[in-house]
């Protein structure tokens, strides 16, 4: 499948969770919904300044650990190279402190865990999970399921504490914690 045909794929497969096609939801893979859910969080957030102009010149990374599931790693993957703006998405099998958005997966290690949220801790990331706990300890955003769709949660005194700012477009289709 092509770049641009992709970027479609996952662009369309996010709305119609929004939409309710329950019979096209169920075939979409949750990895490719999560995916999907990424890069459209990184066409929603505005960054700083000074990150907006080291993501135009190297790229924006997104970090997605070593410890996902092989076919799950293949899509978060798929948004490696992808053109968000001027921007170009890398995506890391590291946690490091450059990672811009930091995805932590359920089936990480805790080493992983430990790394995700150490590079997480910076104010210039947008650190998005998919545990409760791991929303707990310090998730900006965490995916969740609701009524058999992938949806996700926004901690609003976390996202305002950092120096990203999400478009009023995502935090009304989010379900907000205060």
């Amino acid at each position: 499948m092509s770049i641009p045909r992709l970027h479609k794929f996952l662009f369309f497969s996010t709305v119609w969770l929004f939409v309710g096609f329950s019979s096209a939801v169920a075939q979409i893979n949750e990895a490719q919904v999560k995916a999907s859910f990424l890069l459209n969080f990184i066409k929603l957030a505005e960054f700083s300044t000074s990150v907006r102009h080291r993501q135009e010149e190297t790229g924006l990374a997104l970090c997605i650990g070593e410890g996902m599931d092989a076919k799950a790693r293949d899509f978060f993957e798929a948004l490696n190279g992808q053109s968000v703006g001027v921007r170009i998405v890398k995506v890391r099998n590291r946690y490091t402190k450059s990672c811009d958005i930091a995805f932590l997966p359920e089936d990480a290690t805790e080493s992983e865990r430990k790394d995700f949220f150490s590079a997480s801790s910076s104010k210039n990331c947008l650190s998005v999970v998919e545990t409760s706990e791991d929303f707990q300890k310090g998730g900006i955003i965490a995916f969740t399921e609701k009524e058999r769709k992938v949806r996700f949660q926004v901690i609003l005194s976390r996202i305002k504490a950092s120096d990203i700012r999400l478009s009023s477009q995502l935090l009304r289709l989010a379900d907000i914690v205060e």
